[in-house]
């Protein structure tokens, strides 16, 4: 498997796993701070992302504007959530990736570095 596809397997395993990519995709946010106004501050330990209905709320056509509930406050609210939610794993886990990622994915993201380093250095 060629180094780009390995390393698009990374982010895109890791961005599925904990960072809401299928229910972020489509939405166009300059920054994550940009929905903070909407955060309530919910204690967010048990709340349940899965089953709290913003993905199911998607319009196809235009999954960031709303016909009904997209867009509405409840959903900024569950959007905002989420990027809470993202920026608290990036502050846990931005100096000790390993514990993100997993033992072998961590080990695969070194060996895909030290290839990388291999054909750049």
């Amino acid at each position: 498997m060629s180094l780009g596809l390995r390393i698009e397997e990374i982010i895109f395993n890791l961005a599925d796993a904990h960072l809401f990519f299928n229910d972020l995709e489509e939405c166009d946010q300059v920054h994550i701070d940009d929905v903070s106004s909407d955060d309530n501050g919910q204690d967010l330990s048990n709340y349940n992302f899965a089953a709290d209905g913003f993905h199911s709320s998607t319009n196809v056509n235009n999954p960031c504007i709303s016909s009904t509930v997209r867009g509405g406050v409840d959903w900024m609210r569950k959007l905002a959530f989420r990027y809470r939610r993202i920026k608290e794993i990036y502050n846990t886990y931005r100096t000790n990736p390993q514990t993100l990622l997993g033992q072998q994915k961590y080990e695969e993201l070194l060996q895909l570095r030290v290839d990388i380093e291999g054909l750049t250095g």
